[in-house]
């Protein structure tokens, strides 16, 4: 259905594919949910640099090895099981 919206609207697509699976689900479902939902029980600000996360957010290379695994993701861009869709596209 996306893939006809945009042919529709004039676009040629060069790639459509899912994205978000298997770490990034793994990560939304075991730790990103639980952290907001406890951050919205007690009102704790993350950003802050005395906070084991305030800390991590405020090191690049901290960030960009977090950040590795997630490149697994992109082995599994073939399967329907991701939970994000993305189409690029051109006019």
């Amino acid at each position: 259905q996306l893939a006809k919206m945009f042919t529709e609207a004039g676009f040629k697509i060069k790639k459509i594919y899912y994205c978000g699976f298997p770490i990034s689900f793994l990560w939304h479902k075991l730790i990103l949910l639980p952290l907001i939902d406890r951050k919205r029980k007690t009102k704790t600000r993350y950003t802050n640099s005395k906070s084991l996360i305030g800390y991590l957010l405020s090191h690049q290379l901290i960030k960009r090895l977090v950040s590795l695994p997630f490149w697994i993701d992109q082995l599994f861009n073939w399967t329907e099981k991701g939970c994000g869709l993305l189409l690029v596209a051109e006019k």
